[in-house]
């Protein structure tokens, strides 16, 4: 697809057309996207992050829902426009096809058991000063494995690092930084936050709008 997708683009730019355009092209796998878009692409296409739903845009959609259910659903529009939906069972699909099969396969990892092990551990350490010598003590796996999974991790806009803030340019790139969980839902099913307990305040609210 994407030599004819730069075909067209050439085309587009030769006829002296400009402002517009042409193709919009969405899909969940940034590695995947890195590989194939900006290889066949460069200098043709501009590249935009899309997060899940914020705070705002879920209560704004229901009005009384509480933050503990939106912080426990994440943003996933499925989960709110389908309030019958078990997040539970959403989470462990999303989990398996995604994470333990696309991002593994994509990124060349070769340890997807331990992978996913890592995954979990980092929720549990989210707002905190992430440590690869520790991570690796408890995995098993050496410090620089560690890195390329959190920089896969990162490209793929479920965590974020932020350096430690400093004066000194060179010790807030070079000092360890934070990890966050950019999807709070996805960190919740890591640590098994995620019970049926939580949800059936929200379930109420759902069909009391629905009826």
């Amino acid at each position: 697809m994407f030599p004819s997708l730069k075909r067209r683009a050439d085309l587009y730019k030769r006829s002296g057309q400009k402002g517009k355009t042409i193709f919009r092209i969405t899909g969940s796998n940034q590695i995947i996207l890195d590989k194939t878009v900006k290889e066949s692409l460069a200098g043709r296409a501009s590249f935009y992050n899309l997060n899940t739903l914020s705070v705002s845009e879920v209560i704004h959609s229901l009005p009384g829902v509480s933050i503990q259910d939106i912080i426990f659903h994440g943003g996933w529009p499925e989960l709110y426009a389908n309030g019958l939906r078990s997040p539970v069972k959403y989470l462990n699909d999303y989990i398996a096809s995604v994470i333990e099969k696309d991002i593994v396969m994509s990124a060349g990892i070769q340890k997807g058991r331990e992978f996913l092990m890592f995954v979990r551990l980092l929720a549990g350490r989210s707002d905190t000063i992430l440590e690869f010598s520790s991570l690796g003590r408890e995995l098993g796996v050496n410090a620089q494995t560690l890195k390329d999974w959190t920089s896969s991790l990162e490209r793929m806009n479920y965590i974020a690092l932020v350096p430690s803030y400093s004066n000194n340019l060179t010790k807030r790139l070079t000092k360890f930084a934070k990890i966050f969980f950019i999807e709070t839902g996805l960190a919740c099913w890591c640590q098994r936050y995620l019970k049926a307990t939580y949800l059936s305040a929200f379930y109420a609210i759902r069909m009391e709008i629905k009826s």
